[in-house]
């Protein structure tokens, strides 16, 4: 059984998960923008719409924290759906970070 949280997984004012998670998106750490800024919804349908009330992409985090494997969607969401391709990508990257815990 997993935990799960409504708000941003990390404790306040932790610059080694910040530092952490940005890594794990490939993101490089800038000034004005935290990585929390870079996960959520990104407005575009890359495969048109798949559902009547599809949102479109959405970018995750992935990390590791206190011994457990951590995704963030950037905001709450009921569902997503992956392709073939992307949940291939999405175990891989689990069992990744299954492996450094």
């Amino acid at each position: 059984m997993g935990h799960h949280s409504t708000g941003f997984p990390f404790d306040q004012n932790s610059e080694e998960q910040i530092r952490k998670m940005m890594e794990d998106l490939g993101l490089q750490k800038q000034e004005t923008k935290s990585p929390i800024d870079e996960l959520g919804p990104l407005g575009t349908f890359p495969d048109g719409k798949i559902a009547s009330n599809d949102e479109g992409a959405i970018a995750i985090g992935i990390t590791t924290l206190h011994g457990r494997i951590v995704i963030d969607f950037g905001k709450p969401i009921h569902c997503i759906g992956f392709s073939k391709d992307e949940a291939v990508n999405l175990a891989n990257l689990l069992f990744e970070r299954a492996r450094t815990l």
